[in-house]
């Protein structure tokens, strides 16, 4: 059995896009070499880079005018292409989840983030295309004034320099969990956020601005990058704007931004299919005959409407002909969910099923000023690094959260990973080698 697995043969920060290799128990091959398995598997041709990034309505004067503002901007590095599968084949393949096909998928939480490098940045997108990510996992949220922004926290603190910017001597500390921390959702984008900049994990200012999500689609389009990008949506308010901005663009191998840029809401929000349909924007969505794609997120905490189990919305969504996979919260064997992977992998349904790896942010390990613990530490908003299972217990839940066991899950029937540590995660499925035989990352 052969395990296959991306690993970078040079510094990810210079010149990283043309170093990807494949590393294998045979004889090095290059992403050609998939491409073409995956190609033939799929009977689709090769992939092949032509045109350049467009709109599929024209006459919109606000694309018109960011087309103007682009004209203006360094465009990104172009990413070569010609290894790599595009996101046609890579949106395909990871449906693709049967008996006989043992791919595990890692998408990069976040992107890739190291010092310098911060996350939900394109940089951080670009980094992990470099080790080999074909898909990324970017957290989308609202500014005051309704723009679609990139960052994971409710607040500004912890990854900007808004206190700074604020004259506050209260600046937020991760390792407490306290200081100046105002919502994001309070804030403007224009006048205001747009001029903030980004600090990486470890604190240190860098010169990055906060990603828009027109700027991400945009540059992802302009570098030729072929990724799949999953949008973790934080609120439910944020669906609208996010689509009203993705589906204005179409990229360079005439597919809509819509196709590779999938929405991930969670049940709390959008409990059924049917929630969603009765939305007036998706109503406008399908008039125009634009496909939007999800992975429901499902968690052990979200709430389940009155007379239904956490079981039946899972069986609504994979009805749904737009679901390309599901995401789980179980969090150890036998816990809440347990029902869900069970019917799933007993032939309820084909999609992958997915979870996030809980293995803990790794710097904190390194930082002098963390305590020590036994349990992989995370940072937590508003409050100091906490394990995993620790934060289980401030909710109530008991039992412990496994989900840095990926033996464990491989052998539960997941078979794709959100995961901060790519290459971790690919390097300890390849120690597992006995549980699949292809990576894709």
């Amino acid at each position: 059995m052969q395990v296959r697995i991306i690993e970078p043969t040079s510094d990810c920060t210079s010149e990283p896009y043309k170093a990807v290799q494949f590393v294998t128990s045979v004889p090095i091959c290059s992403f050609q070499t998939i491409t073409m398995a995956i190609c033939t598997a799929l009977r689709v041709p090769e992939p092949a880079v032509k045109g350049v990034r467009g709109s599929r309505h024209s006459d919109d004067m606000d694309l018109k005018a960011a087309s103007a503002q682009t004209s203006t901007r360094k465009r990104p590095e172009v990413y070569p292409n010609t290894d790599r599968p595009n996101v046609a084949q890579i949106r395909q393949y990871f449906k693709t989840a049967h008996e006989d096909d043992d791919t595990i998928f890692v998408s990069a939480h976040r992107g890739f983030t190291e010092r310098g490098v911060v996350e939900n940045t394109f940089p951080a997108i670009l980094k992990a295309a470099g080790m080999g990510a074909m898909s990324v996992e970017i957290d989308i949220r609202l500014t005051a004034d309704g723009v679609p922004v990139c960052l994971h926290d409710d607040g500004l603190g912890r990854v900007t320099n808004i206190g700074e910017v604020h004259g506050r001597k209260d600046i937020y500390d991760p390792l407490t969990g306290q200081g100046y921390n105002p919502l994001a959702s309070s804030i403007p984008w224009h006048g205001a956020a747009e001029h903030l900049r980004l600090k990486d994990h470890l604190g240190d200012l860098t010169s990055v601005p906060i990603m828009t999500l027109e700027s991400m689609v945009r540059d992802i389009i302009d570098s030729g990058i072929q990724v799949m990008v999953l949008l973790d949506i934080k609120l439910k308010d944020v669906m609208e704007p996010a689509y009203e901005v993705i589906r204005r663009f179409v990229d360079r191998n005439g597919q809509s931004a819509l196709a590779w840029c999938i929405f991930k809401p969670d049940i709390t929000f959008c409990p059924t299919p049917q929630s969603l349909r009765e939305e007036q924007w998706l109503g406008r969505a399908a008039a125009r005959g634009d496909v939007i794609t999800w992975i429901p997120v499902f968690d052990i905490a979200s709430p389940v409407p009155a007379g239904l189990q956490m079981l039946d919305l899972v069986k609504l969504w994979a009805a749904e002909p737009n679901t390309l996979a599901l995401e789980l919260g179980l969090r150890h064997k036998g816990g809440p969910l347990q029902e869900v992977v069970d019917w799933a992998i007993e032939g309820g349904t084909d999609l992958r099923l997915g979870f996030y790896g809980a293995f803990g942010d790794e710097w904190l390990e390194k930082d002098p000023r963390c305590p020590e613990s036994s349990a992989p530490l995370v940072v937590w908003e508003d409050h100091p690094p906490t394990s995993f299972d620790g934060i289980l217990q401030s909710k109530g839940i008991s039992g412990g959260d496994r989900r840095g066991d990926l033996e464990l899950f491989w052998g539960l029937g997941f078979s794709w990973i959100i995961s901060d540590h790519v290459k971790q995660s690919a390097k300890l499925v390849v120690e597992q080698s006995r549980l699949g035989d292809r990576i894709a990352l």
